[in-house]
Order: structure tokens, then C-alpha cells, then sequence
């Protein structure tokens, strides 16, 4: 019993992680194919980690926008 509810934990975290990483939406849609600073690709690690942005609902978008990683050329 144990060894299928850990199979199945395992398979809902794959399958969840699959569905996250195919979604779509206006912030993922409008960064697409486009390179940040030092060439790097811009997605999700780009902007949380390297850019530092924290992901919280009802940020100022126009203060990110002037941002060194947003405010460079063919971006923002």
C-alpha cells in the first residue's frame, strides 16, 4: 500500500510539473524568445531568481519595467 501511494504522490508531482511548464499567459507569451542581459534566455528563472522579482499578485509592473534587467533595448 505504501509503495503505491508513493508512486502515486511521485506521478501527481510529474504530471502537475508538466502541466505548470506548458501553461500559458500574457507574461510567458510576451517573453518569449526574447534574451536579457549577458545574452541569458528570459523565463521564469530569469526573472525570479537572476532579476530578483518576487512572484506576489499586484506588483507595480511600471516600477519593474525601469529595472536594469527590464529596461534595456528590444524589452520594455
Amino acid at each position: 500500500m505504501k509503495r503505491m501511494a508513493t508512486g502515486f504522490i511521485l506521478a501527481t508531482f510529474f504530471i502537475s510539473t508538466i502541466v505548470f511548464a506548458m501553461a500559458k499567459g500574457p507574461i510567458k507569451d510576451g517573453h518569449k524568445g526574447k534574451t536579457g542581459l549577458e545574452g541569458a534566455k528570459v523565463n521564469c528563472v530569469y526573472c525570479h531568481k537572476k532579476a530578483a522579482i518576487a512572484k506576489k499578485k499586484g506588483q507595480d509592473t511600471k516600477a519593474l519595467i525601469k529595472g536594469k534587467y527590464c529596461a534595456m533595448k528590444d524589452c520594455h
